[in-house]
Parts: structure tokens; C-alpha cells; sequence
């Protein structure tokens, strides 16, 4: 059977429900899928079933050499692929950089390149349909992605890091920075500042925003291009970086874009966003120092607890 053949078949059943749970998919829709890409499925090694990652395995990582993850498959049951990407890709990060991420509940499978960048959440370079996709179409796209040759020589890391890096470009929007919020006004604007402090500490929001973005929103900013974006120097932004008033701005979006409950969640060591290191990696992103963002963490929930602060909102 060719690629097209097997897809077309696989439609089928699940058009009349044959694969009734997740180990009905990952048996019967990808093994047979990856043993039509020319990989060697019965050599553990290479195609790894249950690849432990962590605290966790993930359903299978395919090896090149032997043992050496380039592509993480997380495999779902029909219907359940939504809201699963973060669990992708805590397992991928763990690991280091793993290229190439898929998830898939046997009709729909989505592909994503890391780049490098975890604290992008946007990083789907495609997504296939077996039930409503062109069946040529998605043989296509497997053959790119996922075909054992292809991964082996490199062509599919190289060709779905220039798709991602052509659709990023496509999507990005440059998000405005909000104006400074009244409660940081008097922080920013102090009485009788001199205008060149005024616009050092403008722009220092303007970077704490610009910076947040990158780990909030999704469309964040690359990294690299805060300077750009606001049109500072870099030794200009390494100053503003390094300033009180910046610390201040982070403090007050990590204190007001989240409730109590929230940002407990957001900063919790083992089911937190950022798991385990989220001082390290947090303060990477935001150019602080661990020490400094654990004792933000440790004022801001003192300020949660406090009967005068109120119940904040998401931003």
C-alpha cells in the first residue's frame, strides 16, 4: 500500500469508530503510519515507544542514533487533542530542544518546531485532518515531517524550521504597549522629574511590557528584537534592564495580570507553567537575576495574603 492508501484506510475507520481509545490510535493509526514512513518500528531504539521524560513518558520518540530523540509524538484519544500542547511540550523542553513535536489523536495531528524559544506557545507549523483533509495533501506533509529518511539526513528539521520561521513571519503582530497604568503613574512620573528621567523610566515599561509579552501573549516578541521594536540601543537597554524602575514594572504585571489563585498556580514548583526552575527561566526571559525573581514571588504573595490587596484580573 502507498502512503495515500494507508491514509485513505485510516479515514475509514475512523469514520466508523474503530479506534475506540488511545491505544487503539497509537496502534493502529501510528505505528502503521510511521512503519509506511520507513521507520523501523520494531527496533526500540530508534522508535521509542513510552520514552521517559522527567516524571513522565511520552508516547514516542523517534531516534536518530539510537536513543537520541529528534521527534516527540504525543498521542491522545480521539477528540481529547485540545488544551494537550503545554504537556508536548514540558516533555520536549525537558529533554532539551527536541525539533520536531507532534500531537495527535489519530484524526487530527498538529506539528510543532521549538526553535529554541520556550516561552513561545505559538510554535504549530501545520495541522492535518485524516477526515476532512486532502488524503494526497497529508501524505505529503508526513513524507516532509516525519519520513525516517528525511529525519535521518536532517531535511525535516531543516524544513520545518524555514516553515515555521516563513509562517512567523506571516502571523507576528507588533502588540501596542498599553499606556502606564494610574496605580504606577506616580512610580514613573514622579513630581518634579527631569524629562530625560521620565523618559528612561517611559521606556522602561515600555521593555517590562515588550519583554511579558514574550511569555504571555501568544504572537510574542522574538527574542532579540525588544531593542528594535522600541528603537533602543543596546547598551541603553542593558541600563534600563538593569534599574529599579524596571524591576518595579515586572513586579507590578506579575502582581496584576493574575489572581491570588493564579499566580500560585503560575509560579507552583511542580505544576506551574515553568515547573521546577521558573525563577531560572523566568528571569532569563525577563533579564533578571533567579534571586531576584524568587523575591518578587515572595513579596507579591505576601501582598496577595494581605487583607487590603484586592482580587486582581487577568490582564
Amino acid at each position: 500500500m502507498t502512503l495515500k492508501e494507508h491514509i485513505d484506510d485510516i479515514r475509514g475507520s475512523l469514520e466508523t469508530g474503530r479506534y475506540p481509545d488511545e491505544a487503539a490510535v497509537r496502534q493502529g493509526v501510528v505505528l502503521r503510519l510511521l512503519d509506511a514512513l520507513d521507520w523501523p518500528i520494531y527496533s526500540p531504539q530508534i522508535v521509542y515507544p513510552q520514552y521517559p521524560v522527567g516524571e513522565g513518558k511520552v508516547d514516542f520518540a523517534l531516534c536518530h542514533p539510537e536513543s537520541t530523540p529528534l521527534v516527540f509524538i504525543e498521542v491522545k484519544q480521539i477528540g481529547n487533542i485540545e488544551e494537550a500542547e503545554q504537556q508536548l511540550f514540558e516533555y520536549a523542553f525537558h529533554e532539551g530542544i527536541i525539533p520536531i513535536a507532534v500531537l495527535t489523536d489519530g484524526q487530527k495531528w498538529r506539528f510543532f518546531h521549538l526553535m529554541g524559544l520556550e516561552y513561545y506557545r505559538e510554535l504549530k507549523v501545520c495541522e492535518l485532518d485524516f477526515i476532512k483533509g486532502n488524503s494526497e495533501e497529508i501524505a505529503d506533509c508526513l513524507n516532509i515531517y516525519l519520513n525516517y529518511q528525511s529525519i535521518r539526513k536532517g531535511e525535516a528539521i531543516r524544513r520545518i524550521k524555514k516553515d515555521y520561521k516563513r509562517i512567523y513571519k506571516q502571523k507576528i503582530q507588533w502588540k501596542p504597549v498599553p499606556p502606564i497604568p494610574p496605580e504606577l503613574h506616580h512610580v514613573i512620573v514622579p513630581p518634579n522629574a527631569e524629562d530625560n528621567e521620565v523618559v528612561f523610566n517611559k521606556t522602561a515599561w515600555k521593555v517590562a511590557h515588550m519583554r511579558w509579552l514574550g511569555d504571555e501573549w501568544r504572537g510574542s516578541v522574538p527574542e532579540g528584537n525588544v531593542g528594535k521594536a522600541i528603537q533602543v540601543i543596546e547598551s541603553s537597554l542593558e541600563s534600563i534592564q538593569g534599574s529599579d524602575i524596571y524591576e518595579h514594572c515586572v513586579k507590578h504585571l506579575m502582581l496584576t495580570t493574575r489572581t491570588a489563585e493564579e499566580f500560585n498556580k503560575w509560579v507552583c514548583p511542580r505544576s506551574g507553567f515553568y515547573k521546577k526552575n521558573m525563577p531560572e527561566r523566568f528571569g532569563r526571559r525577563m533579564r533578571l537575576s533567579p534571586e531576584r525573581v524568587q523575591q518578587m514571588v515572595d513579596e507579591i504573595k505576601k501582598e496577595h495574603n494581605s487583607p487590603a490587596q484586592g482580587s486582581n484580573k487577568n490582564a
